[in-house]
């Protein structure tokens, strides 16, 4: 009886310390809030962003879970078709497809009015990681409705410190969720219903990259598109040619239906040469993007 009344004191001072270590690696998050343009949109319009965000956590930490409520007049699924937390990449600032990484996609609570992306694991840096949250229009939405975000401040009512249904702000994986104080858009964006799509597509390459060498005498070029005013893209042209030479204009084959992915081959290239790429999209209503800039390769000599 002496032993196991020493062995559970033993065990108790164990979970003691464990909870006393677990309460002091708790830190403090940072989130700055960078403005947000108001603007109309339409539509079939996709990831029209409403949230932009830098997440500090003083010895880093993970993002687990993030929720956002839609405050604008605009409904779930009669004006909203879905809603995107993306993670910053190349240029600072928000580029979507192409260029910044989706991280989550929002799951629809409707006692809260609004989205919560959980699981999302994603890495936040000590000086900061940038995250944005986007919404989509359904093509024919409620003229004059508005979309404004925000994200509440934190309620951590069921199991502390993770996120559960029911729960609001921003949660990590060892800092105190936060924020105290709810954190509101600075956009208010107001949907308008057009008759006809006059928005040209996005597209973008994502491979090669931009400055790479090749060691080869072909390569492929890869990449996305995606329409902005409710039709689809039809065509993705890419243009190659030495630097300083004619453009040569091949048309690219979709992977998947309607471009959202598309690839072009180019083969028994001169090398060693660098080479010019770009690229230009067309929906299905005759809108074209702009031509864009030039990406440069280099085929290295045999």
């Amino acid at each position: 009886m002496r032993k196991f009344l020493i062995s559970m004191l033993v065990l108790g001072v164990l979970m003691v310390g464990v909870a006393v270590v677990r309460a002091t690696s708790a830190t403090e998050i940072t989130i700055e809030q960078h403005a947000v343009a108001s603007a109309t949109i339409v539509g079939g319009q996709p990831d029209v962003l409403g949230l932009d965000l830098t997440i500090r956590a003083p010895r880093g930490d993970v993002l687990d879970a993030l929720f956002v409520k839609q405050e604008g007049t605009a409904q779930w699924q009669i004006d909203l078709a879905d809603a995107v937390l993306w993670a910053d990449r190349g240029a600072v600032g928000f580029q979507g497809i192409g260029v910044d990484r989706k991280v989550a996609t929002g799951t629809w609570v409707a006692s809260e009015n609004g989205w919560a992306f959980d699981r999302v694991f994603e890495p936040v840096a000590a000086d900061g990681t940038r995250f944005f949250a986007t919404v989509s229009t359904v093509d024919q939405p409620t003229s004059q409705a508005t979309v404004w975000l925000r994200i509440p401040g934190y309620r951590d009512a069921f199991t502390a410190m993770a996120y559960d249904r029911g729960d609001l702000g921003v949660f990590l994986r060892t800092a105190r969720p936060a924020p105290l104080a709810s954190l509101t858009a600075t956009a208010v964006h107001t949907i308008s219903r057009k008759a006809a799509d006059e928005l040209a597509p996005i597209v973008r390459m994502t491979e090669p990259e931009d400055g790479a060498t090749i060691g080869n005498d072909w390569f492929m070029v890869r990449g996305v598109s995606q329409d902005l005013g409710g039709s689809a893209p039809s065509r993705v042209r890419v243009g190659v040619n030495r630097v300083g030479r004619a453009i040569t204009w091949v048309d690219a084959e979709p992977e998947v239906t309607g471009f959202a992915t598309w690839e072009a081959r180019f083969f028994e290239l001169a090398r060693p040469q660098a080479y010019e790429i770009r690229v230009q999209a067309e929906d299905w209503v005759g809108n074209r993007s702009a031509i864009s800039a030039p990406m440069t390769v280099t085929l290295s000599a045999p």
